[in-house]
């Protein structure tokens, strides 16, 4: 549960204020996470989920932008850029963390699937040497045409992210 889990118990600064405990000690800027019945369970704040791609981004050694274009690639729906929780039957976001990973990892809190997330890309980028071979082992379901749309996405959203610098725009 969110409430009762905050990332490795890090003190994370967002701007002039300084966070500690749980997701829900600061609401001011807040995504619904859907869960299976399409209900909004909890709430995830942003900052400090930014914070946090920030953290495990350089944690395992990978771009910032990279992982939020990942989260949001894998997530997005319409106009929603990130989905927290269930977005189908067998995916968990915002990283789209299939379903038997649940047996090892909480992948329905978004701090923990944010941090699975980004070590499996970190993990597929060392050992396959390249950015769209380990994105070929991240997501290994689609055809060749559709990943190419899908790597291509990726690295636009990636260089669009570091642009507009979002991580400042989220303080």
């Amino acid at each position: 549960m969110i409430d009762s889990y905050h990332p490795q118990g890090h003190t994370i600064e967002v701007g002039p204020t300084e966070i500690k405990g749980s997701s829900t000690d600061l609401k001011k800027k807040t995504a619904k996470k859907i869960t299976k019945g399409g209900k909004n369970k909890n709430e995830v704040d942003m900052k400090i989920w930014y914070s946090w791609v920030e953290i495990c981004s350089k944690k395992y050694g990978i771009s910032k932008y990279l992982a939020l274009a990942l989260a949001e690639v894998e997530s997005s729906k319409g106009r929603l850029r990130y989905r927290f929780g269930w977005i189908s039957k067998t995916y968990c976001g915002p990283y789209g963390i299939h379903k038997c990973f649940g047996k090892k990892w909480d992948i329905e809190n978004p701090y923990v699937n944010t941090e699975v997330g980004i070590r499996a890309l970190a993990q597929h980028i060392k050992r396959q040497g390249s950015l769209r071979k380990a994105l070929r082992k991240y997501n290994t379901g689609d055809g060749h045409s559709k990943f190419i749309r899908y790597c291509r996405r990726i690295e636009y959203l990636a260089a669009r992210n570091e642009r507009e610098k979002v991580f400042d725009k989220e303080r």
